[in-house]
């Protein structure tokens, strides 16, 4: 998934054999510019218009604040009510 910005992209990684084993990881395209992992335990992010990360993880929905649109790591997340 390409940015709100348009500056960048959006994927998830599997990176072993477990359900926790996903990572959601955020990629400017400046040159040189290296993956940040943004979610560590989640995947299939989606950038709502709200402006927050929507993924899944764990069985669960979660949703968190973009930071203002700085490419880094979040804070944990918080799960959302059923």
């Amino acid at each position: 998934m390409v940015l709100p910005d348009g500056k960048g992209l959006l994927y998830s990684v599997k990176l072993g054999t477990g359900a926790s084993d996903w990572r959601i990881v955020a990629r400017s395209f400046a040159a040189g510019a290296e993956p940040v992992t943004l979610v560590e335990g989640g995947s299939d992010g989606r950038y709502a218009a709200s402006g927050h990360l929507v993924y899944g993880g764990g069985g669960a929905l979660y949703a968190i604040d973009r930071n203002g649109g700085v490419i880094r790591r979040l804070e944990p997340p918080r799960r959302e009510p059923e």
